[in-house]
C-alpha cells in the first residue's frame, strides 16, 4: 500500500526535475548567431549579407553586456533577471523604428504595474537621441551610443528595427522586425503574458 502511494510521488518529482532541468538549459548566444543564415543582396556590384530573422536567436540565453542608460539606470544581468524584457534596437533616420514608437509607447503603458523592462538600445550619440525624443517620444529605457553593445555583445547583422523579448531566466523567447499596434498585440502581448506567468 505504501508503495502503491510513493510511486505517483516519485513520478511526480521526476517530471518537476526534468522540467526544471529543461527550462534552465538555454542556447548559448554565440552558437545561435552562427546559425542564422544570411540572405545576400548584391547593390552596384558589392555584395553585402543581411540576416533578415533573428528567428535563429529564440532559445538562446541574452548576451552579457553592462551600461548606463541615459536616464542613469545601470543595466547588467540583475536588470533583466526575474522581469521579462523587451529590448529595441533602433537608430534615428530609420523610419521603420520610427513608425512603431508610437505602439512600443501604448505597450508599455499596457505593463506599466507589471515586472516588464522596456529598454532601447540606440546607435547615436545621448545628444542626438534626446534632441530625437522631443519630436518623437519613445518612452523605453534609452542606451546611446550602443554600437558597441549592438556590434559586440550581441553580434547584430540584421537590418533595423530588431526586437527581442527576453524571459525572466534571460531567455530570447521573441524575436520581432518593423511593427504596429496590431502587429504587437498579436505577436507580443501573448508572449508576454504568458512569460509574466511563469516561474
Amino acid at each position: 500500500m505504501k508503495s502503491t502511494i510513493l510511486f505517483p510521488v516519485f513520478i511526480f518529482a521526476l517530471i518537476q526535475i526534468a522540467c526544471h532541468t529543461q527550462r534552465q538549459v538555454l542556447l548559448d548566444y554565440d552558437t545561435a548567431i552562427n546559425a542564422c543564415l544570411p540572405d545576400t543582396v548584391n547593390r552596384g556590384g558589392s555584395i553585402s549579407y543581411f540576416y533578415w530573422s533573428a528567428d535563429c536567436l529564440i532559445g538562446a540565453q541574452l548576451p552579457e553586456f553592462t551600461a548606463t542608460t541615459m536616464e542613469g539606470k545601470k543595466v547588467d544581468k540583475n536588470y533583466f533577471k526575474g522581469k521579462v524584457s523587451v529590448i529595441n534596437f533602433w537608430f534615428k533616420g530609420c523610419m521603420p523604428c520610427q513608425m512603431e514608437m508610437p505602439a512600443f509607447n501604448n505597450l508599455m503603458e499596457k505593463y506599466k504595474s507589471k515586472a516588464v523592462n522596456f529598454l532601447a538600445i540606440g546607435r547615436n550619440t545621448p545628444d542626438v537621441i534626446t534632441d530625437f525624443l522631443v519630436e518623437h517620444p519613445f518612452h523605453f529605457d534609452h542606451i546611446a551610443d550602443g554600437d558597441p553593445i549592438i556590434g559586440g555583445a550581441f553580434h547584430t547583422k540584421w537590418g533595423y528595427p530588431v526586437t527581442l523579448v527576453v524571459d525572466k531566466h534571460l531567455k530570447i523567447i521573441k524575436t520581432n522586425r518593423a511593427m504596429n499596434e496590431l502587429t504587437m498585440e498579436s505577436d507580443l502581448v501573448p508572449v508576454i503574458d504568458k512569460a509574466l506567468k511563469e516561474k
